[in-house]
């Protein structure tokens, strides 16, 4: 989130704690709606946003941490513009993966209310997380896990039944065990996108690869 906050600052009004979470209110200059924002382990986040934005974000805002951020729409459409691609559309059921190698010039949300949810990992804290997690130490040694927090660019596409899945029980876990089972999704998110499952056959595309970025209408 604190990566987020860099561009989108200005979209904030305040900030308030709730029990385990972060909630952050947007300014009503911008529109309305929170985003709500829990660490999940170190290294890992999950932000639930429900925001109506209606005007653009313009910034051009370099991210120093390594970072990967993926992003499931419920409901909206975001017009998302980087330095070195053509404009990205991301609509309902799409799915936005990029990281901190990308440089995010703009963001619009055309008016439109959005309803996603965003998970977000950093390095080096997540490695060291998953593999406490899995009792092993190959995310030290898995160069395959790490390209995906530098390689740049900005994938999207629609989402497969696997990421849909994931991202729809995050929205319907059981309080009394949300923290566990949160844990257990960002790592099956994350283990999901270093083996590019489904993409091969659905897409026959790897994940960054810039020559064969899409942009969606």
């Amino acid at each position: 989130m604190e990566n987020d906050l860099l561009f989108f600052h200005e979209l904030i009004g305040n900030c308030s704690v709730e029990k385990d979470s972060k909630i952050y209110t947007i300014s009503p200059k911008f529109g309305k709606g929170t985003m709500q924002s829990f660490e999940v382990m170190p290294g890992a986040e999950i932000v639930y946003s429900n925001v109506h934005i209606t005007t653009p974000i313009q910034k051009n805002i370099q991210c120093i941490d390594r970072f990967i951020e993926v992003t499931y729409c419920f409901h909206g459409r975001v017009n998302m513009l980087f330095s070195d691609q053509p404009e990205m559309i991301m609509s309902d059921h799409y799915i936005s993966v990029f990281n901190g190698a990308s440089h995010l010039k703009s963001c619009d949300f055309g008016e439109e209310p959005f309803v996603g949810v965003s998970v977000v990992a950093y390095l080096p804290q997540i490695i060291n997380s998953l593999n406490i997690m899995l009792g092993t130490i190959a995310f030290d040694e898995d160069m395959d896990f790490q390209g995906l927090f530098t390689a740049g660019g900005c994938f999207i596409a629609p989402a497969t039944k696997s990421v849909e899945h994931i991202f729809t029980e995050l929205l319907l876990l059981p309080e009394q065990y949300r923290n566990y089972l949160m844990r257990i999704k960002v790592m099956e998110l994350l283990l999901y996108l270093v083996g590019k499952m489904e993409y091969r056959t659905d897409f026959g595309i790897s994940l960054f690869r810039k020559e064969e970025m899409n942009c969606n209408e």
